[in-house]
């Protein structure tokens, strides 16, 4: 995956909310989450605070791509997003952008649903020691921020974590919060036999059926 190199820690956090607000693409009576990402990035500069706000923005001229029946291609079209969800489709040449509305040439650029990975493992700094057998991973070795824009630029702003710990939960309390740029994330914890295949702390043990309907109880309780 390519990265974005971002040279300001507030440029990320500026289109934070505005991208990964999961807007919703109206068409042909569809809601699909809408990734906006490399053409916000790329086109717009710089953009407003109050952008990050939920101002409304208007892009202009873009090419929809709505994944709907019939591989339908929208072209010369006008997106406008109004509270992190969008609020009109048009043609560019007869929607109506009102008054106030910042204005971001798509011309060239591609608007599309954003994509979901349903099966990922994103690291942290304990998850690299468990692996690796180690204590010899310094507190830092792995950045939140460089585990998740690399995501966002390539247009997938959900995913699910498969092999989530207690790190997992604040990495996505640091993106929600706009500290971080990142994708929503659903946290699925692993639940391994007696004895574990994997190392003690990475998975929770359940040697009965039981013991299994308790640690998914304990998780449900503890955000995930």
């Amino acid at each position: 995956m390519s990265v974005f190199n971002f040279p300001q820690r507030s440029i990320r956090m500026l289109f934070c909310r505005a991208i990964t607000a999961a807007a919703i693409l109206h068409v042909a009576s569809l809601s699909l989450p809408v990734a906006a990402a490399d053409l916000l990035i790329k086109s717009a500069g710089r953009m407003p605070n109050e952008a990050a706000n939920g101002a409304a923005i208007a892009i202009e001229g873009v090419t929809v791509l709505p994944m709907t029946d019939a591989d339908t291609v929208l072209r010369d079209m006008t997106v406008i997003l109004r509270n992190g969800r969008i609020d009109a489709v048009g043609s560019a040449k007869t929607i109506h952008i009102p008054k106030g509305v910042r204005r971001v040439s798509g011309a060239g650029k591609w608007l599309m649903p954003s994509l979901t990975d349903m099966h990922t493992h994103p690291e942290n700094d304990r998850l690299a020691r468990l692996l690796l057998g180690t204590e010899d991973v310094p507190n830092g070795t792995v950045r939140t921020e460089d585990i998740f824009l690399p995501y966002v630029a390539n247009g997938v702003l959900q995913i699910v974590n498969m092999s989530a710990m207690s790190e997992s939960i604040g990495q996505r309390i640091e993106i929600e919060s706009g500290r971080v740029l990142g994708p929503h994330m659903a946290l699925a914890a692993m639940v391994d036999g007696d004895p574990p295949m994997l190392p003690t702390g990475l998975s929770r043990s359940a040697s009965t059926p039981s013991d299994g309907r308790q640690v998914v109880r304990v998780l449900a309780r503890t955000q995930y």
